[in-house]
């Protein structure tokens, strides 16, 4: 494979393992291999929440497992091994012997003491020293320096080289949220190393208890920038992926303007001096209030700051006109919005109307065909009732003729009736006539028996 290209987060170790193979970061065969990378990952992150929640940083931190493929334990995530003697006899801490690369730290560092602005014999605190290089230069320059590491291999790095130089520097160990001191100092330095703090608004606000009253915060040779997130977040370039996949490191980075917010949290007033760190990068002071009046930094120093607020001031400037400006697009593309939001609800009353009417004509149509049907079965009805009239009238005459009928012959009915009720009266009046004369004859039977019984039985007895 030539270059990385897109690589999604399931493709991580496949990545590691080709930069690796190519000699580590920073190799011309790495560098080539990396130069179109881009990252593809899943976790969502809303950057239109508070970049100071709760909610903010655990989207972060998701995108962070998702990227290192572990929970985030900079106990063991921010180790790394190393070969303690051969630091300590080498002539710098970081054991280079190129004489490109030592420089840069160098100049950087210098400018960083210079623009503190500190006291003699000024009291610092060098907060993640790695292999001691700060401390030392430090030290060099007069100041008396207890420096901090959450690697136990750097803190014996430090305090050999220190023993063996007759430096005046103490190294501990510990991290930037559980390390504590009742000392106060006049500079509390990070090199290189503030990009590890995982919510850096709340170690600012820790560190200003480290401070004394006119005491300075430096920061030299961090990530500024908005590349990937508007306010902060992991930084997504090809070096940063790689040390957080393969040892777990935290790597991140700020805008410019919150960080200032972050300063601001902290009660310190931010001076960024820009391009005077490694690859350009700005260094950073922080001041206290009572800081302010005596703070001096070299002439030679403050023409790229004073060059930097000039531009720093027209950038305002510039931003709050492009603000003004999207608020009126906004407040135009809200009206713009509101106006089609009452045309599509204009276009949907039209076309319910529409359908409405088209129903109504369906009605009515359906209404005439009714009436027209109506009008046609009226005018049978009609007929039918002409027709039912007449024969009405044709039944009611012959009904009149019927009843007319009906009378005479009830009348010669009844006269038969009368008739034949006193023909049956009169055979009932014989018929008990008749009766009586039987009786009678039955009587006269019998007493003509009754004497004729007589008589024979006279006969007999003569």
């Amino acid at each position: 494979m030539d270059t990385a290209g897109r690589v999604h987060t399931s493709e991580l170790d496949r990545y590691v393992a080709e930069i690796d193979r190519r000699g580590g970061m920073g190799t011309v065969k790495s560098q080539a291999y990396t130069a179109d990378f881009q990252l593809v990952f899943e976790s969502a992150v809303d950057e239109s929440l508070d970049p100071f929640s709760e909610e903010y940083y655990q989207q972060m931190l998701g995108l962070y497992r998702e990227i290192a493929g572990r929970d985030l334990d900079q106990l063991s995530g921010e180790l790394h091994l190393l070969d303690v003697e051969h630091h300590v006899r080498s002539a710098n801490p970081y054991g280079y012997v190129d004489l490109q690369a030592i420089p840069h730290h160098v100049r950087t560092i210098q400018a960083a003491i210079a623009l503190a602005d500190a006291p003699h014999h000024a009291k610092v605190l060098d907060l993640g020293c790695g292999w001691g290089l700060t401390s030392e230069m430090l030290a060099y320059a007069g100041a008396d320096v207890l420096a901090v590491d959450i690697n136990p291999l750097f803190v014996e790095l430090v305090n050999r080289r220190a023993k063996q130089h007759a430096w005046p520097i103490r190294a501990v160990q510990g991290t930037f949220d559980d390390f504590t001191t009742d000392e106060r100092f006049d500079v509390v330095f990070y090199y290189e190393c503030f990009h590890h703090a995982v919510k850096p608004w709340e170690t600012l606000v820790r560190n200003m208890q480290y401070l004394k009253p006119n005491g300075r915060l430096v920061l030299a040779t961090e990530p500024i920038q908005a590349t990937w997130w508007k306010h902060w977040g992991l930084r997504l370039d090809q070096d940063s992926v790689y040390c957080m996949r393969k040892f777990g490191w935290f790597e991140s980075g700020w805008s410019e303007e919150f960080l200032r917010r972050c300063f601001a949290h902290a009660g310190l007033e931010m001076h960024v001096f820009p391009e005077l760190g490694i690859l350009n990068s700005p260094v950073i002071v922080g001041l206290t209030a009572e800081a302010r009046p005596s703070w001096n930094p070299p002439a030679y120093l403050s023409y790229p700051y004073q060059r930097h607020l000039h531009t720093t001031q027209r950038h305002h400037e510039l931003n709050l006109e492009v603000r003004l400006l999207q608020q009126e697009m906004q407040r135009l593309y809200e009206s713009e919005h509101s106006l089609h939001s009452r045309l599509v609800q204009l276009l949907e009353q039209h076309h319910t109307l529409s359908t409405q009417h088209h129903q109504l004509n369906e009605f009515h149509h359906n209404l005439n065909q009714q009436h027209h049907e109506l009008s046609q079965q009226h005018h049978a009805l009609s007929q039918q009732h002409h027709a039912l009239k007449q024969e009405h009238h044709e039944l009611s005459q012959q009904h009149h003729h019927l009843a007319e009928s009906s009378t005479a012959e009830r009348e010669a009915t009844r006269c038969e009736l009368e008739r034949l009720r006193l023909e049956a009266k009169e055979l009932h009046d014989l018929r008990q006539n008749d009766k009586s004369v039987v009786k009678t004859m039955k009587r006269q039977l019998k007493r003509l028996l009754a004497d004729a019984g007589g008589l024979f039985r006279r006969r007999d007895v003569r």
